[in-house]
């Protein structure tokens, strides 16, 4: 699922709001399941569907 939440917030044509909602989603996705973006595959995922900026902003997201 974040992987769907990334790729949706990357597009283009993507409204803002709509985007800004991903990034909420993302977020309480990754608290519900305890993931870890410093763990190298979950890290690679975010790398793959969402780019090095992804990785950067989820981490400082898990650091608040």
């Amino acid at each position: 699922m974040v992987a769907l939440k990334l790729h949706a917030s990357r597009s283009s044509d993507r409204d803002p709001q709509k985007a800004g909602q991903d990034w909420l989603d993302i977020r309480k996705l990754i608290e519900l399941h305890g993931l870890d973006p410093n763990e190298e595959t979950f890290a690679s995922l975010i790398r793959r569907y969402g780019g090095d900026e992804a990785l950067e902003r989820i981490r400082q997201m898990c650091q608040n």
